[in-house]
């Protein structure tokens, strides 16, 4: 089955099997690595949760808690999201942002984000 993202947005490497694209469909996909063909990717799950298009994305590696990772995005509806990657699940919302969310990084255990509100 093949997938179409509306304009994707953003891009994430989130370990060596999987990445994660962001788009303004206002969806997140996770795509793993096909064990069979290490050319394809397909995707694997569809993280829904923001209103509005989603933009940037940064990867938080594994700890004993989320042994999969988590996934940080930023959306135009002004929210930095938190996702377990295990379930696909929003696990924390920041809200502060009364602009669109124009970047998240990661420094060491703090989610760092930047927002057309400068």
């Amino acid at each position: 089955m093949v997938y179409q993202h509306l304009q994707v947005r953003g891009i994430c490497v989130c370990n060596d099997e999987n990445i994660a694209t962001s788009s303004r469909d206002r969806t997140i996909r996770v795509w793993s690595l096909d064990p069979s063909d290490k050319r394809k990717y397909t995707s694997e799950k569809i993280l829904l949760g923001h209103t509005s298009f989603v933009g940037p994305l940064a990867w938080i590696p594994p700890t004993d808690e989320y042994p999969e990772g988590r996934l940080v995005s930023g959306s135009m509806d002004t929210f930095v999201f938190v996702w377990n990657l295990m379930n696909g699940e929003n696990i924390q919302t920041l809200k502060g942002h009364q602009m669109q969310v124009t970047g998240v990084a990661i420094d060491n255990e703090d989610i760092v984000s930047s927002s057309v509100d400068q």
